[in-house]
């Protein structure tokens, strides 16, 4: 329920149709469609990232970085998202309501729908 609120809430508050979720950089946390904007899967984790996690933003997004390229280079999904996840473990700097949901919410929600990434034809 916490989660939708925020989403609600970042995606109302917050300008997120910029490819870079405030960063000097491409947010690359999610589904990656397009290099000019933002998924609608980027979107939403950008809009759950950006008011949890203001400390470890850059981090978290390495993170999603990594997990991509580990994708790409189909070293195993099983591995890539045990990397991630452990990965993900620098969002407990940002409090609780950051680790538990944006790197144990990343973490559940690439366990269950990387599948569908990572068996897709490139």
């Amino acid at each position: 329920m916490l989660f939708l609120l925020l989403c609600r809430f970042a995606l109302l508050g917050f300008a997120i149709s910029q490819p870079n979720c405030g960063l000097d950089y491409k947010w690359s946390c999610g589904a990656t469609e397009s290099q000019m904007r933002l998924s609608l899967s980027e979107q939403m984790s950008c809009a759950v990232a950006v008011p949890l996690c203001p400390r470890t933003l850059n981090a978290i997004n390495n993170c999603c970085v990594r997990h991509d390229a580990c994708y790409s280079q189909k070293m195993g999904q099983q591995f890539c998202d045990d990397l991630f996840c452990q990965c993900l473990c620098v969002s407990q700097w940002d409090g609780p309501l950051c680790a538990s949901q944006v790197g144990a919410g990343f973490c559940v929600l690439v366990r269950i729908f990387g599948v569908f990434i990572y068996n897709k034809p490139q």
